[in-house]
C-alpha cells in the first residue's frame, strides 16, 4: 500500500463538522487505519504488508519508501510530515507511487490517497485511474489447508509508456544560432517576424551588471587572504529583469515547447519508452503457535519485462545538425523470493526477520536514446539503451516493544543490510577530446566553440586547439562491484498523558555504512550518492482543549552530491553540507459561536541554507540554496 497525504495548504483549514484543522483528523484517520491494520494482522498474520509514505502538495516527495509494515517506523514519518502549503498534485502523487507499488513485490497493491479537495496540479487524478486500468491485468487464487498453511498464486501483466520530450533553445536565445547551420537559419526566420532579438544583442556584456543581484544570504569564500571578487557572495541573474528585456516566454513556450520556429531551433527530442512485464507469483503463509505465536509468509515471484525504446539523437556535421531516429529493444527475467517472519514474545515484544531479493529499473531517462553537448561544450551526455535492472539482496531483524496502557509507547530497534549488484551509475572522469566524439565544429553555436576553445587554452596555457579539449563523457552505465549498504534505525515514541492529557514526543534515528569491492581494476570506487551516515528527528507534539501543536527538529549529516570532477573538469567529489531544520505548527479554535481558528506556521526557524561545496572544503563553495524563514499566520472560520 501506498499512502498518499496531502499537505497542501487547504489542509490548514478546520474539518467540516470539526474545530481542528484538517491535517491533524487525516492524522487522527491514519492512526484508525493502523489500528485496523493491526487488528488484521492479528486475524492474517500470514499475509504480508508493505507500506510506503508520501505526501504531496504542489509537489510530490517520498517520506518512507514502501517495505514491510512497521507500526513505529510509519508513525514516526507520519509525525515528521511537512507542514502544509502549496497546491495539490493528487494526480502526479499516484502517478509517481504506482510503479514503487509494483517494485514492491507484493501481488494486491492499493494507493490510499487520503485529501480533502480538489486536484490543481499536475494530471487529474480520474486520467491516472484511467491509465491504471487500460495497463494493468491481475488473476489470482488461493487455498487454506489452516491457518497453519496457505498457499496462493497468480499472474499479472503490467504495460509501462513513458514519453520524454526535450527542447533546446540556448544558442538562438544567446547569439542568434549559428548561421551556417539549419537550426540557425530556422532561428534567424523565427527572430525576424517575431521581432525578438537574442539577449548578447539586447544585454550585452557592459551593461549585464544591471540585470544581477548579489547573493544576500551570508558571505562567502571568507578564509581567502586576498579579496577573490566574490567575498560578499555570488552574483545571480535577476530574471524580473532579464525577463521583459529578453522575452523568455518567447524562446520557452513559443519557439520551443510551440515549435513555432521548426524542429531544429526549438532542438525538438522526443524519446518514448515502452515494458510489458509478465509475472507469476506462488507463496505461503500461516500462523504457528511456537516462539510466542510465530506468523510467516515464504514466496517467490517470476517476472519476464520485454523493452523497446525509441527516440532521435542530433548530431552536428559539416551540413548542420542531422537527426537520427534510433530504436532498439531488449529482454530481461528473474526470480525474486522473499521471507518475511513476525514473533509475538509477550509483554508487549515483536520480533521481526526478512530477507527479500529485490530489483530496480533504471529510469527511464537513462535508457532512451540521447546525444547532448553541454552548452560550453564540457560534457557530452548518452543515453544507454544496454543499461539492465540492479538487484539487491535484503536482510532486516527489528524488535519492537508496545508499552504503557494505551499502547501507544513504542521502542523499536531494527537493523537491516542490502548487497547491492549492478547498480547504475555515472561512471566520473571519463574524458574524450572533442576531436574525436564525430562532431562538427565550425555549426556548433558560438556559445559551445567559445566554452571548448577556452577549455584548450586552459589545457595548455596557450592559444588551443578546440579540437584537443577534453570533454566529459558522462552515460549510466551497470557498474560490476558489489556495494553493501548496513544500518540500523532507532525509533522511541512517548506519550506524555500522566504529566499533561495530549502530550507527548517522538523520536527517529538512523545510521547507515556503505562499502564497495570488486569493480575494474584502477577505477574509482561506485557508491551509492545522497546517502548520509546518519539523520535523525525530534517532535513534541500536544493536542488538547481546541489546542494542537508541534515543533520538530530535523537533522541530516553531511553526504556526497556526486562522485568525480567538478563543471571545470577539477578532479574531487561533490560533497552537502550537513543541514538541520527546526518547525513549528500551532492552531486554536476561539471559543466562539463563530467558529473561528487561527494558526501559526514557523518553517525553517533556524534560517539554515543549503549548501554544496568541492572537495569536502567548505570554503569552497558550489552551489547553495537558501529558502528563508517562512511564518504563515491564518485565520478561518464559518459562520
Amino acid at each position: 500500500m501506498a499512502i498518499l497525504v496531502d499537505t497542501s495548504g487547504s489542509m490548514k483549514e478546520p474539518a467540516p463538522g470539526d474545530s481542528r484543522p484538517k491535517y491533524v483528523v487525516a492524522q487522527e484517520a491514519l492512526e484508525a487505519m493502523l489500528d485496523a491494520t493491526d487488528a488484521f494482522i492479528a486475524r492474517r498474520p500470514d499475509f504480508p504488508i508493505k507500506i510506503g509514505v508520501y505526501s504531496f502538495s504542489s509537489g510530490v516527495r517520498v517520506q518512507r519508501p514502501i517495505q514491510p509494515y512497521d507500526r513505529a517506523a510509519i508513525r514516526s514519518t507520519l509525525a515528521s510530515l511537512p507542514r502544509p502549503g502549496g497546491g495539490t498534485a493528487i494526480g502526479e502523487a499516484m502517478r509517481q507511487a504506482r510503479p514503487d507499488l509494483y517494485r514492491a513485490g507484493v501481488f494486491r497493491k492499493y494507493l490510499l490517497v487520503v485529501t480533502d479537495g480538489q486536484n490543481t496540479n499536475g494530471r487529474s487524478p480520474e486520467t491516472v485511474v484511467r491509465e491504471i486500468w487500460q495497463k494493468s491485468g491481475r488473476l489470482s487464487g488461493e487455498w487454506a489447508l489452516s491457518d497453519a498453511f496457505k498457499l496462493s498464486a497468480g499472474w499479472s501483466r503490467d504495460k509501462f509508456h513513458r514519453e520524454i520530450t526535450n527542447w533546446e533553445t540556448t544558442s538562438c536565445a544567446s547569439d542568434g544560432g549559428n548561421a551556417t547551420s539549419p537550426a540557425g537559419r530556422e532561428c534567424a526566420a523565427a527572430l525576424t517576424a517575431s521581432g525578438n532579438v537574442p539577449v548578447r544583442t539586447t544585454v550585452p556584456n557592459e551593461q549585464l551588471l544591471n540585470y544581477m543581484q548579489p547573493w544576500t544570504h551570508g558571505a562567502l569564500y571568507n578564509t581567502s587572504d586576498f579579496n577573490v571578487g566574490l567575498n560578499n557572495g555570488w552574483a545571480l541573474p535577476n530574471y524580473r529583469l532579464l525577463d521583459p528585456a529578453v522575452n523568455i516566454d518567447y524562446f520557452e513556450k513559443e519557439l520551443a515547447v510551440g515549435l513555432s520556429g521548426g524542429l531544429n531551433v526549438a532542438g525538438y527530442n522526443p524519446r518514448v519508452l515502452d515494458e510489458v512485464t509478465d509475472g507469476i507469483f506462488l507463496e505461503a503463509n500461516g500462523q504457528l503457535g511456537i516462539l510466542g505465536n510465530l506468523r510467516y509468509n515464504v514466496g517467490a515471484r517470476y517476472f519476464k519485462t520485454d523493452q523497446f525504446v525509441s527516440g532521435y539523437i542530433s548530431a552536428n556535421t559539416p551540413s548542420g545538425a542531422q537527426r537520427t531516429y534510433v530504436d532498439d529493444s531488449t529482454d530481461y527475467d528473474k526470480v525474486l523470493p522473499s521471507f518475511n517472519i513476525a514473533s509475538e514474545l509477550g509483554h508487549g515484544l515483536v520480533l521481526r526477520a526478512a530477507a527479500s531479493q529485490t530489483m530496480t529499473r533504471p529510469q527511464p531517462g537513462d535508457i532512451a536514446p540521447n546525444q547532448t553537448l553541454s552548452v560550453t561544450g564540457d560534457v557530452l551526455t548518452l543515453g544507454n539503451v544496454a543499461l539492465e535492472p540492479y538487484f539487491s539482496d535484503n536482510y532486516d531483524l527489528g524488535l519492537e516493544w508496545y508499552f504503557g496502557e494505551s499502547g501507544l509507547g513504542i521502542v523499536a530497534l531494527n537493523g537491516w543490510q542490502k548487497k547491492i549488484e549492478g547498480y547504475t551509475t555515472i561512471p566520473p572522469n571519463v574524458f574524450s577530446p572533442f576531436g574525436t566524439l564525430g562532431i562538427d565544429y565550425n555549426t556548433l553555436p558560438q556559445a559551445t566553440r567559445d566554452g571548448l576553445q577556452a577549455t584548450a587554452n586552459a589545457r595548455c596555457s596557450c592559444v588551443g586547439n578546440p579540437l584537443d579539449a577534453p570533454v566529459r563523457i558522462d552515460q549510466r552505465q551497470n557498474t560490476s562491484e558489489l556495494i553493501t549498504l548496513t544500518g540500523w534505525e532507532l525509533t522511541y515514541v512517548q506519550p506524555l498523558d500522566v504529566l499533561l492529557q495530549g502530550a507527548g514526543f517522538s523520536a527517529n534515528y538512523t545510521h547507515i555504512d556503505q562499502e564497495s569491492e570488486g569493480g575494474l581494476p584502477g577505477a574509482p570506487s561506485s557508491a551509492i550518492t545522497g546517502l548520509s551516515p546518519f539523520t535523525y528527528n525530534v517532535t513534541a507534539f500536544y493536542e488538547n482543549f481546541g489546542f494542537s501543536g508541534r515543533v520538530v527538529w530535523s537533522v541530516r549529516d553531511a553526504f556526497v552530491e556526486f562522485l568525480g570532477n567538478n563543471e571545470n573538469n577539477i578532479a574531487g567529489d561533490n560533497y552537502a553540507q550537513k543541514r538541520s531544520y527546526l518547525d513549528a505548527s500551532f492552531s486554536y479554535k476561539l471559543p466562539t459561536e463563530t467558529s473561528l481558528t487561527i494558526s501559526l506556521e514557523l518553517q525553517n526557524l533556524t534560517n539554515q541554507q543549503l549548501l554544496t561545496y568541492f572537495r569536502d572544503d567548505p570554503q569552497t563553495p558550489r552551489a547553495s540554496f537558501a529558502p528563508g524563514r517562512q511564518i504563515l499566520l491564518g485565520f478561518s472560520g464559518s459562520f
